[in-house]
């Protein structure tokens, strides 16, 4: 058995290395077509709520990009339907150099927005800074959002990023 070692060790390392490549090649395959992918804007399924007795609950985890997509959502919705909750989120400088302190002012710019596209619209890039948060859509339109605890934000209009 040594011997034929000895005389065949090239055609033995050749087998090996070729056996390695084909096996890397099966892998490498195998991986790719079984990885999962991320698509931030991909809307998640829907959860169900359901009562809980004491002490019980579920854990779910979610991203800060998924907590920026929520406010935005949420804004959008608010103007779509709601334009006296969405003008109490506005800063006092959107309010004031947008708008002049006048709710008319604002109910005639949300009369001039497309309500399909607002309540289509997805968040194409973000940026965040401490309890500031840069949102630009679809529409290439930008959001500022300022952060006072979970899901309580103010919107400034009035400074768009370029």
């Amino acid at each position: 058995m040594r011997n034929f070692i000895r005389n065949n060790i090239r055609t033995i390392i050749f087998f090996v290395v070729i056996a390695l490549i084909t096996g890397g090649i099966f892998l490498y395959r195998y991986i790719k077509q079984n990885q999962g992918t991320y698509e931030p804007n991909v809307d998640h399924v829907a959860k169900e709520i359901v009562k809980y007795e004491a002490n019980q609950y579920i854990v779910y985890k979610i991203d800060k990009v998924d907590v920026y997509r929520s406010y935005y959502k949420d804004f959008m919705k608010l103007l779509a339907t709601d334009p006296v909750k969405a003008y109490s989120k506005l800063t006092k400088d959107s309010k004031t150099h947008m708008f002049n302190d006048n709710y008319d002012k604002f109910l005639e710019y949300v009369k001039k927005l497309d309500k399909s596209v607002l309540l289509s619209g997805e968040v194409k890039r973000y940026s965040d800074e401490k309890k500031k948060i840069i949102l630009v859509d679809n529409t290439d339109s930008s959001y500022v959002f300022y952060e006072d605890g979970v899901w309580n934000y103010t919107v400034d209009l009035s400074r768009l990023i370029k």
